[in-house]
């Protein structure tokens, strides 16, 4: 990389560790607790709901369904 004055150094950081094998679980319960609704986006029928909903939603159920993550 290099900085701000142009000089080139050696960067490291941590790689996220990403694991969205049960992202469906958290989807069907979020619906399931009426967090979203079917309706129409153009031609196509969709999930419409609130983002700031679904990522509070999914923020309290990762970690208490996540054992790992206790």
């Amino acid at each position: 990389m290099r900085g701000p004055d142009g000089v080139a150094r050696w960067t490291t950081w941590t790689e996220v560790d990403v694991d969205a094998s049960d992202f469906d679980r958290i989807g069907a319960d979020f619906e399931k607790g009426g967090g979203a609704t079917l309706g129409p986006v153009g031609a196509a029928t969709a999930r419409l709901m609130s983002q700031r909903a679904a990522v509070d939603f999914a923020t309290e159920w990762i970690p208490a369904n996540r054992p790992e993550w206790t």
